[in-house]
């Protein structure tokens, strides 16, 4: 359920759709656009969209056919090739393969350059026949505008559609470009490549920047583009409309941009494709792609772009708009409408027009707005129920930006994980840090918790005002923290505004905000504080209190099963409120002169929960279970619930009497009659001689209610009492008892008379047992209780006096008395009706069947064919024959004859006993008969297909290794692949061939365990047969799902490495399932072992296939994940470690030649495994060192246990390589450095080769100063 707590800021921008299928817009650059911070760069695409101008590249070839250029021209060539090439290629993550502007410096080497620009300038001509036309440049202009009104764009397009929008704007173009720092001044049109003059016949100037030389002057040389273009970005964030990512004005701007200068803003681009696309062609050039899709022209950006033009034209028409859908609250909205009301909840300004809308926006959307509340609020058995006609809860509150919980199916109630990126408006985002201010900051002298930041601030005004709406409180009662000032204000407002809440729904807040203002801690690590504060200072009084306090129950309240989230009325049970009785797992050990002291505060404790117990339910019964063991000593301390409290009082209230029996009579004293706790502890108190005398206990047994005496929950401890006590009670004291077991009032309505003369009974019998043998005296009145209920037996009082949970052995009593007389065809009838009449929690069971199968199997079988020609089949009478084991090979063949004769249903009912029993007796039904051992392999086989099997769909990672070891698919294979190595012969039988085929024709998920054991044995079926192995067997490795995955797991199951035939077979399925991340772990780690002991055999196998090459174990180790490489390396340094001197040079050259240079291998995790290898190669450290140097990263954290006792030989040895590690590796704030580190600079400084040394000096300066 939700959490509403302060954590990290969150580096992910949280977008915003303004259509379903629109591009993601951060939200960031959403309010940045509304203070005037963006500026807007417009590309081709903006001209081409609605008014059909052609790209840079169409550009270039219209330019072609303008000029007259000769089809074997140069220009003509390459673009010809180009276009080739690029359809061959499909690949759209590379983009344009020859840059257009190349295509305009070859033209001008054949035409005049004033030639070259008229023809472009002529081919810009537009041809607008309608204002629709234009549509995307008013867009763009109305997009631009900032809060002074004023349009403000940068476009490298040279045609004049956005003067054509509006005459009246201001135009500008090299060499006379307005100065971004001067408002007044930059404000229009800003042709940054220049423009065409007004008659679209030649360039504004002679000035367009189009060719490789253009771009060369404007973006390196000369470089005025790239100044420009910086002081832009000093001043705004930009955003590329247009473009793709290969057009040359991009290419240059960003990689000059990349060269000489930081951008001082964020730099975003709006591009075709799906994410992944758009991230390979803009990432790495510094620019966050917005990705949309491109179909129907790319309709999705244009509708995005002008929806949000709407927006920016009246943005308070816009944000009263979106409160005004809210008010139907989120169900009604679809995703992107929900992520447009989120996006207010994560702005300033939102959030303020959320808090001070007239009417606020229902409390339901509490439920978007808590990420935790959308992904962990209800699962498959919801705690918060919707209805039953609305679709699943995180369907109904998800965002258009969330990605979809991810549901493990292995793990227990189907659990589900939620993104880490997900969004959550009530974590701190970049905009509240911004505007933070000193009052959300705490000083030295603060007591006071800091405030929330200002956004979140309005939030919580939100809150307070819908606070009255049940959703608010089903909400909250899901959460586990909440600001302090936010409790502090819901109190108030219930106390001043009051009138908003009905009773129920006041007192349930109460409830709610006494919980969450609960301070919550660990009791076990509290303890150990406790006693390492009493270690030193003694058991004070204050530090008894503490320890005391461990035993202060919590509130807990959560939403109550069955609510409706959105639906719920203010007067139906909203919440469920307990109590949490946490405690330490271990006793506290209070000195004798102090357990006085702690016990009245132990009382006090317990007192105080049941005040609690009584205000959730005025009704509490505590339900005790028993508060001490069958020797009188305190019962079990962990007991669920009160229990655990009140048994851990009974164990300190006997320690206390062990040295101050006054003291603890005394504290007895303080429990009076008037609840079910106090009655029991006076019980188990009157047990103890030193707590009460004689006559003070039974006085304590006979002033019991009869309601008390009587009572199941008190019979236990009540009776342990009276058994410990009894030989010192007065007779007078002893008979009264008597008296009132035999003959008191049972103060029972509504329970029949008989019932009550077995409680009385029961307890005459109980106490019989224990040594009290009140019948002696009283027979004739014990005789007339048996004679009215005829059918009681001694052994019925097995329930009198048990505790209400225990757990204990059951034996088996095989004694054959209960069939005596049986006939043997009525044997299996008989045993059923034992086995269902007799109690099953008894702690001996009559098992009367496994005995005959043990004294007599053969009459054991016989019984078995004969109740089933009556009709009378009991599967577990079958599989109790079947688990054991039989020495006489008659009744192994009369056995697997009647299990062959048993119907499919039948069959399948014991089809793993029975393929158990199979592969146990393979080799002797064989030599028996071996038609005989394939029918009964063939039944059980069969029996596997007669019912569909409920195997859940979707299972990942599955473990086929242990899903197999009790399989009947396993047991068959086996039995299959004994028959074949008995016979040893050079070829596979054919008739096992036929088995394995039918193995792999059973439904799943019998085929995979099947599969598991089949691939065990892949070599020895492909030493036998080859062709058959390749073609039947080997397709099942690169099987899409589940067959794969057991395939692998049984073929690597029983090997180390791949032999070299194996690996050449496999290569490729290998690395595929490297790449795809489909093996378990375990799989991964020997898939590791093989390609490293194949790549250290490159130089030596017998061809390329059966080898690793260096290329190939680097393209692998860029493409896997972390886990595999993490796996590859550490199994590379142990080895390392176990050989040196075999390994060292392999190391090495691993490292030079085959580690990558990529930045995904750049990491923490991965510098940590290098170091790991350096340290493995110990006698050529300096070696090692100088080849990871470059490729490791700082990471503190991950190298602390690698700087801890460092080898003595490496610091003595290699002291400046060391020095040159810890150098690349350790950041410069020297408080993040691992604590072993000064000890092992304090080694280094001793070494005469580091004297002078100005990268030890530094270090040691910094590791003086760091704390």
């Amino acid at each position: 359920m939700p959490k509403l707590a302060i954590s990290f800021v969150r580096p992910r921008f949280v977008p915003m759709r303004f259509t379903p299928t629109g591009p993601s817009i951060p939200d960031e650059l959403l309010t940045a656009r509304d203070a005037g911070d963006v500026l807007f760069f417009c590309g081709a695409g903006v001209s081409k969209a609605s008014a059909g101008l052609p790209d840079f590249y169409r550009l270039a070839e219209m330019v072609m056919d303008e000029l007259g250029a000769i089809q074997t021209s140069p220009p003509r060539q390459v673009f010809a090739a180009t276009r080739k090439l690029q359809e061959e290629i499909q690949n759209p993550g590379i983009g344009g393969l020859v840059a257009a502007d190349r295509l305009f410096s070859l033209l001008e080497r054949d035409f005049d350059a004033i030639d070259v620009r008229a023809a472009v300038a002529k081919s810009l001509k537009p041809v607008v026949d309608s204002s629709s036309a234009l549509t995307p440049h008013r867009t763009l202009l109305d997009l631009s505008r900032g809060p002074t009104g004023e349009p403000r764009l940068v476009t490298t397009n040279f045609d004049l559609l956005f003067e054509q929008c509006d005459a009246t704007l201001p135009q500008f173009s090299p060499p006379h470009l307005p100065d971004p720092r001067r408002e007044q001044d930059f404000r229009g049109i800003v042709h940054l490549h220049g423009r065409v003059n007004d008659s679209y016949t030649a360039a504004h100037d002679n000035e367009l920047v189009m060719s490789s030389a253009d771009f060369g002057y404007a973006y390196l040389s000369e470089g005025w583009a790239t100044r420009y273009i910086n002081l832009l970005l000093q001043r705004y964030q930009i955003v590329f409309v247009g473009y793709s990512a290969d057009d040359p004005p991009i290419q240059y701007l960003l990689e000059a941009l990349s060269r000489f200068s930081t951008p001082g803003n964020a730099m975003y681009a709006f591009q075709s494709g799906d994410t992944a696309q758009a991230g390979a062609l803009w990432a790495h050039k510094g620019v966050t792609p917005i990705a949309y899709s491109s179909d129907h022209q790319h309709a999705a950006l244009w509708e995005s772009l002008e929806q949000w033009a709407i927006r920016a034209r009246d943005v308070d028409a816009w944000n009263d708009d979106v409160l005004c859908k809210a008010m139907s609250g989120p169900v009604a909205l679809e995703p992107h409408e929900r992520g447009i009301v989120a996006h207010l909840a994560s702005t300033l300004d939102g959030a303020s027009r959320i808090a001070a809308a007239q009417v606020p926006i229902p409390a339901e959307w509490l439920f978007v707005f808590d990420r935790n509340a959308r992904y962990f609020g209800p699962p498959q058995e919801p705690r918060i129920l919707l209805s039953n006609d609305i679709p699943p809860f995180f369907d109904t509150v998800c965002l258009d930006s969330d990605e979809p919980p991810i549901r493990d199916e292995d793990l227990t109630l189907n659990a589900s994980s939620m993104p880490a990126e997900a969004w959550d408006a009530f974590e701190i985002n970049r905009g509240d840090i911004a505007v933070v201010g000193p009052e959300s900051v705490a000083g030295w002298r603060d007591c006071q918790h800091p405030d929330l930041p200002h956004r979140l601030r309005s939030l919580q005004q939100w809150l307070l005002r819908v606070s009255h709406q049940p959703s608010a409180l089903i909400w909250a009662a899901g959460i586990s923290a909440l600001h302090p000032g936010i409790i502090s204000r819901l109190q108030y407002r219930l106390r001043f505004d009051s009138a908003k809440y009905s009773p129920k729904l006041r007192s349930d807040w109460q409830f709610v905000l006494s919980s969450l203002s609960q301070h919550r801690s660990d009791p076990d690590h509290q303890k150990y504080s406790v006693e390492g504060k009493a270690s030193v200072s003694g058991w004070t009084a204050s530090l008894v209190q503490e320890a005391m306090r461990l035993y202060r129950p919590q509130l807990r309240v959560e939403p109550s099963h069955g609510v409706s989230a959105f639906c719920g009325a203010a007067e139906q049970d909203l919440i469920h409120v307990s109590l949490d009785y946490v405690r330490p797992h271990s006793e506290i050990d209070i000195p004798p002169h102090q357990r006085k002291y702690a016990l009245s505060l132990l009382r006090q404790e317990i007192e105080h929960a049941i005040r609690l117990e009584r205000e959730i339910n005025p009704d509490f019964y505590s339900y005790l279970h028993t508060l001490v063991r069958n020797d009188g000593a305190p019962g079990d301390r962990d007991s669920h619930g009160i229990t655990g409290h009140v048994v851990a009082y009974i164990g300190l209230l006997f320690a206390l009497a062990d040295v101050d029996a006054a003291g603890a009579r005394l504290e007895v004293s303080h429990w009076g009659d008037s609840d079910d706790i106090s009655t029991r502890i006076r019980i188990v108190a009157a047990s103890r001689s030193d707590l009460a005398s004689p006559a003070e206990a039974a006085n304590a047994y006979l002033n019991l209610t009869d309601v008390d005496f009587w009572d199941d929950a008190h019979e236990r401890d009540l009776l342990i009492s009276i058994r410990a006590r009894w030989p010192e009670l007065p007779p007078n004291a002893q008979e009264q008892l008597t008296n009132r077991i035999l003959n008191g009032e049972i103060p029972y309505d509504g329970v029949a008379n008989d019932t009550k003369v077995r409680c009385r009974l029961g307890r005459v019998q109980w106490l019989k047992k224990h040594g009290i043998d009140i019948e002696a005296s009283h027979s004739d009145k014990i005789d007339e209780l048996r004679n009215l209920v005829p059918d009681w037996t001694e052994d019925a009082a097995f329930f009198t006096g048990r505790p209400k949970f225990e757990v204990f052995s059951v034996d088996q009593d095989t004694a054959l008395a209960p069939l005596a007389g049986v006939m043997l065809v009525d044997i299996v009838a008989k045993v059923e009706e034992i086995r269902n009449q007799q109690p099953r929690h008894l702690h001996t069971v009559s098992e009367p069947f496994l005995g005959l199968v043990n004294h007599s199997p053969s009459k054991a079988l016989k019984a078995l064919v004969l109740a089933q020609r009556k009709g009378i089949y009991h599967p577990w009478t079958w599989a109790t024959l079947l688990n054991k084991e039989h020495a006489s090979p008659r009744l192994v063949y009369a056995l697997a004859a009647r299990l062959s004769r048993l119907s499919p249903h039948q069959l399948r009912q014991v089809v793993r006993e029975a393929a158990n029993w199979l592969r146990r007796n393979t080799q002797r039904l064989d030599s028996i008969s071996h038609q005989m051992f394939w029918d009964l392999w063939q039944a059980c086989a069969e029996s596997l297909r007669c019912e569909p099997f409920d195997d859940p769909a979707g299972k990942r990672n599955r473990s086929w290794i242990e899903q197999s070891v009790d399989s009947a698919a396993a047991r068959l294979a086996e039995s299959a692949f004994l028959v074949d190595s008995d016979l040893d012969t050079p070829v596979i039988l054919s008739e096992l061939t036929t088995r394995i085929v039918q193995l792999l024709q059973l439904p799943a998920p019998f085929r995979q365990h099947a599969i598991f054991r089949i691939a065990m044995r892949f070599e020895v079926f492909f030493a036998k047969d080859s062709q058959w192995t390749t073609e039947t067997l080997l397709p099942l490795s690169s099987s899409q799902g589940n067959d794969s995955a057991a395939f692998w797991q049984g073929y690597l199951y029983r090997t180390t490495t791949l032999s070299p035939k194996a690996f050449a077979l496999f290569k490729d399925v290998l690395i595929s399932h490297v790449r795809d991340r489909t093996l378990l772990k375990g799989g991964s780690a020997l898939i590791a072992a093989t390609l490293l002991d194949r790549w250290m055999q490159r130089t030596e196998a017998a061809c390329a296939e059966e080898a690793m090459s260096d290329s190939e174990l680097r393209e692998i180790l860029v493409l896997s994940d972390e886990e595999f490489r993490d796996e590859l390396v550490r199994t590379l340094a142990r080895w390392t470690k176990e050989s040196p001197a075999k390994y060292d040079d392999q190391v090495l050259y691993f490292l030079e030649k085959v580690w990558p240079l990529q930045k995904v291998v750049k990491n923490a995790r991965m510098t940590a495994r290098l170091v790991d290898l350096a340290f493995a190669v110990s006698d050529r450290f300096s070696e090692a060192v100088k080849l990871i140097v470059p490729k490791v990263v700082i990471a503190p954290r991950e190298l602390s246990m690698r700087y801890y006792k460092v080898d003595e030989r490496v610091v003595q040895s290699h002291g400046p390589a060391l020095v040159d590690l810890l150098w690349q590796t350790l950041p410069t704030a020297a408080s993040m450095w691992p604590d072993d580190v000064d000890n092992l600079l304090t080694e280094l400084q001793r070494l005469p080769t580091l004297n002078g040394s100005a990268k030890l000096s530094t270090l040691l300066r910094r590791s003086k100063y760091r704390r």
